[in-house]
């Protein structure tokens, strides 16, 4: 029994230490381990992110009530709303964080050419953090606030929200809200084609790959497109569709309503036409 009150003991005073240990290695900040407040959060309206990947920087902003990447001047895509919102809890959520008072910030990457750097905006206000290297074992992410010499180091995997390749961010399901019900008539045309589909079974079918059509990209290739499709609702409201061939594998798609462009599987666009020319069979 002896032995054994000693061993708890023992296991006692080590787990102590540990505490006190990991509350040594990761001091509680005066901004209480976050990174940005939540209240700073929830009224972000703008993120630039500028990164390794992409040599341009990626413009999120909200309009008319959802999260858009903002191509130029005049067009929008509709961008991965939850993508973003998680990014936002990410950076606003609590870390155990350690201040670093280094003067040699090019050390830990915040501000060399593989850096992620994130500005955030609200109506009133923006806030910039730069994310450098991670340490040997991977564990710790370096960063640095703007106008802060201090050096943080955080833990927890944030890596994921770092990848500014334009992809992870879009919504992939861009045509989704085309919908099989309020569609009454499609017709795919081009190249001395013409094949009308009007309300039932076979208009559904053509609807339905369109609306699940699944994009990989965005894309400003101009190509002449192989063929159209032109969907007509029930409210007099019109969409164009171009659909065209880049290789063997991918093709692209312009809403010419709007001149987004993606770029999506080859088989899907070869799907599409076919549909179209089965039904126009039957």
């Amino acid at each position: 029994m002896a032995s054994r009150s000693r061993f708890m003991t023992l296991t006692l005073v080590l787990a102590a230490l540990a505490a006190f240990s990991v509350r040594a290695l990761f001091p509680a900040a005066g901004w209480k381990g976050r990174l940005l407040s939540p209240g700073f959060a929830g009224k972000v309206v703008e993120i630039v992110m500028l990164g390794p990947r992409e040599g341009f920087p990626l413009v999120f902003t909200i309009r008319e009530g959802r999260w858009m990447l903002v191509f130029d001047s005049s067009r929008y895509y509709p961008a991965n709303s939850e993508r973003i919102e998680g990014l936002l809890r990410a950076l606003s959520g609590r870390r155990r964080v350690r201040r670093l008072n280094a003067g040699d910030t090019h050390a830990y990457g915040t501000d060399g050419p593989g850096r992620c750097q994130i500005t955030l905006r609200t109506t009133s206000a923006e806030k910039t953090i730069s994310f450098g290297a991670e340490n040997a074992d991977g564990r710790l992410r370096y960063a640095r606030r703007a106008a802060e010499s201090a050096i943080l180091a955080l833990d927890g995997d944030i890596s994921p929200w770092l990848d500014n390749a334009t992809a992870p961010w879009l919504d992939r399901s861009p045509f989704a809200h085309i919908s099989q019900t309020s569609t009454t008539r499609a017709t795919a045309y081009g190249r001395g084609m013409f094949i009308p589909l009007e309300r039932g079974e076979r208009l559904d079918g053509v609807v339905g790959l369109i609306s699940g059509i699944s994009v990989a990209d965005i894309t400003n290739i101009p190509l002449e497109p192989s063929f159209r499709v032109r969907l007509e609702r029930g409210d007099l409201s019109v969409s164009v569709l171009a659909f065209a061939l880049l290789d063997a594998r991918y093709g692209t798609v312009t809403d010419e309503t709007s001149g987004l462009s993606w770029i999506l599987p080859a088989d899907r666009v070869q799907e599409i036409l076919l549909a179209f020319q089965h039904f126009s069979a039957m």
